[in-house]
């Protein structure tokens, strides 16, 4: 936890001020390697603080309300765009650093459903 000068002063993101950062901006190319970078001093002005359960509400608003573009646009960018690329393996293999295994998943189901059927696993 950073102390409360930092984290409520300088490296807040307070409304209406700026704020000095550093930044990296990636471009990437159809098969999400990097072609070109730039790391630079920037200005971040922020117009609203939100707390996350204001963020988490405004987004559960917005389903709610059956606005599903902003959630469509963003699963395009995200992650649609990377599943069309790659085979499910190699997209877990890149995201967790390991190949897809169904044994956690199974060992899961085994548990859950063992408990709740009263299953025997012999």
């Amino acid at each position: 936890m950073l102390p409360e000068r930092l984290s409520n002063g300088l490296c807040s993101l307070r409304p209406k001020e700026d704020k000095l950062c550093f930044a990296a901006v990636f471009e990437l190319n159809e098969e999400a390697h990097i072609v070109n970078e730039w790391f630079g001093k920037t200005v971040i002005h922020s117009d609203r603080r939100f707390t996350y359960e204001e963020v988490q509400q405004i987004i559960e608003d917005e389903i709610a309300a059956g606005q599903l573009m902003v959630l469509r646009r963003w699963l395009g960018q995200k992650i649609h765009r990377w599943g069309r690329m790659f085979t499910p393996d190699h997209l877990a293999q890149r995201v967790t650093g390991v190949s897809l295994n169904p044994e956690p998943f199974l060992r899961y189901v085994e548990r859950k459903y063992g408990e709740l059927y009263q299953l025997d696993k012999g």
